[in-house]
């Protein structure tokens, strides 16, 4: 087992038992014995981030981060509708702190692709209907669509919206989560900072977003040596990953020349 495998072994071990910990603690999966109770539990999801300021932003912050783990996802598995969803319901479940490194256990390889297109429909999808949702919406029934059968869409459809060509760069992606995760922060930093500790579903995001962001700035680390990008991911990890997509996309366009001129 190499250095790189050690890492992504420990950071899935915490993600793993500081998620599976508060969830057992908030009693998010038990108890559920009728399909109503299922729903309050689907919508308790939501309504306990909403708690204050700063458990409201982990929780917008994993969603954005869901959305270039989306594309991680779609890109490891380009062959197969039955592995990315399998994959994108595993993680989203259980934690994507606890799928992300799994994910990089398996060793599952990249294949670069245009598919920025992707990932801007999961901006809109899973964070934009999510920020919705956050600050409107209670209804369960919604929030439970919006769960199972929105954040689907994207990794169902990938071949066909590839197909349809890329949208702007994975850099201006990147500099997009910038933007929207450092206008949550503003939110916290601004005025008195309140605790992501006050309940057990602010605590399982707090640790599903610190451990994700850690196995990010590993794997960021891993594929493009860069320490710049490996900063970028500790501070917006969902950045950090498109930047990385970025450098392994123009590494595969070059050596596509090298082996083209060869």
């Amino acid at each position: 087992m190499n250095a790189q495998t050690l890492a992504y072994a420990v950071l899935l071990g915490v993600g793993f038992i500081s998620t599976r910990y508060c969830s057992l603690k908030n009693g998010t999966f038990s108890g559920i014995d009728s399909f109503d109770i299922f729903m309050e539990k689907m919508a308790g999801v939501i309504l306990d981030n909403k708690e204050n300021r700063t458990t409201e932003t982990f929780w917008l912050n994993v969603l954005l981060c869901v959305v270039p783990w989306t594309t991680f996802i779609c890109r490891s598995t380009p062959d197969s509708i039955g592995k990315r969803l399998g994959w994108q319901y595993f993680g989203s479940f259980l934690a994507i702190a606890f799928g992300f490194p799994c994910q990089l256990i398996c060793g599952q390889p990249q294949t670069p692709a245009l598919d920025t297109s992707v990932s801007w429909m999961m901006m809109v999808l899973v964070w934009g209907l999510g920020l919705v949702i956050t600050w409107y919406i209670t209804d369960p029934v919604i929030v439970v669509v919006w769960l199972l059968l929105i954040w689907p869409i994207v990794p169902s459809l990938y071949e066909r919206i590839t197909a349809m060509g890329a949208m702007g760069s994975n850099k201006v992606l990147g500099l997009a989560c910038v933007i929207l995760s450092a206008a949550g922060w503003t939110r916290v930093f601004i005025n008195p900072i309140e605790s992501p500790f006050v309940n057990w579903m602010g605590c399982f995001f707090f640790f599903d977003y610190v451990v994700f962001t850690l196995t990010a700035a590993a794997w960021a680390f891993e594929q493009t040596g860069k320490s710049q990008i490996v900063a970028l991911t500790l501070f917006f990890p969902a950045a950090g990953m498109f930047f990385t997509f970025d450098e392994m996309d123009n590494k595969g366009s070059e050596q596509a020349e090298a082996e083209l001129i060869s």
